[in-house]
């Protein structure tokens, strides 16, 4: 029998679904004397068991995500490493005790980073930094061959707070670039293990650096007071003008150790400096890392 349109309850914009290409289904055809008929994709899905159902969704969400899957596939880096080096930042004031600290984790097998020797391996003549600081703080703190004169720059850079803001603002994010490379060490096309059991990082500036901090895994403070780095800077031959003028510079102690995950007293100047760090080592399983080298020795 012929069949015959019917608007089955339909909105009116519904209604005028036949004028738009039939895009709200308003419209049902109805065999004349009988009921509605599904479409067959339907009328398959509805002859299934619960079974069959659960395999054609689970076809379903696979094909609707392939793409997504294939393209995770492509950009995943074939290189895996199985393991990342743990990384500690060690930061403290002047004489605080901090390069101690960090040549004492160097004997126990960690690979030290210290911040100023690479900010100074990145003072190449005629580089964009090189000439960046001799805009910024005078020509003539490059000597004849375009290096940096370290003392000049630095009578120059640790007068005031805004002074250093302006250097690190030249030198941190070429510093960041740099540290990145040497802690991540990229793989690619290889598995591998780190070379070191864990990485030091000596940060002797850390204001303005805190961007960088997402490069470790703990921050580790070597802190004691003021007026005891002072008599060890001069004790050891610093200019008390000089500490007065690099100290002012730098964050208060407890500023400092707000931003630490661990702190080391080191006002007693003592062997309970290198206590702490034992326990330290133990407490994060480096502590057997000398013992393993002294017996494969």
């Amino acid at each position: 029998a012929p069949s015959r349109r019917e608007y089955c309850g339909a909105s009116p914009w519904e209604a005028r679904a036949p004028l738009t290409g039939g895009r709200h289904r308003a419209v049902i055809e109805i065999e004349e004397g009988g009921a509605s008929r599904p479409p067959p994709f339907l009328r398959f899905i509805e002859s299934c068991n619960t079974r069959t159902r659960l395999l054609l969704a689970c076809l379903t969400v696979w094909l609707y995500f392939e793409s997504f899957f294939c393209i995770c596939a492509i950009i995943t880096p074939i290189g895996v490493r199985e393991d990342l080096m743990f990384t500690v930042f060690v930061l403290g004031n002047i004489a605080s005790g901090k390069s101690t600290a960090c040549r004492y984790l160097e004997s126990h097998g960690a690979m030290l980073i210290d911040l100023d020797e690479l900010a100074k391996s990145l003072y190449v003549p005629g580089s964009d930094i090189v000439n960046a600081l001799a805009e910024e703080f005078g020509w003539d703190i490059l000597d004849e061959e375009g290096g940096v004169r370290r003392n000049i720059l630095a009578s120059r850079a640790f007068v005031s707070p805004d002074a250093v803001a302006r250097l690190n603002g030249i030198v941190h994010p070429v510093l960041i670039e740099q540290l990145s490379l040497r802690i991540l060490d990229p793989v690619c096309c290889t598995v591998s293990s780190p070379r070191y059991p864990f990485a030091v990082v000596e940060v002797s500036a850390p204001t303005g650096f805190e961007d960088a901090f997402g490069l470790a895994d703990e921050i580790l403070v070597i802190s004691a007071p003021l007026s005891v780095r002072r008599e060890r800077a001069i004790h050891r031959g610093m200019e008390s003008s000089d500490f007065d003028a690099r100290s002012a510079c730098q964050p208060d102690e407890a500023s400092l150790c707000h931003l630490a995950t661990t702190v080391i007293d080191n006002a007693a100047g003592d062997n309970s400096l290198f206590e702490q760090l034992d326990a330290w080592l133990a407490r994060h399983g480096f502590g057997d890392v000398t013992d393993k080298e002294e017996t494969d020795a």
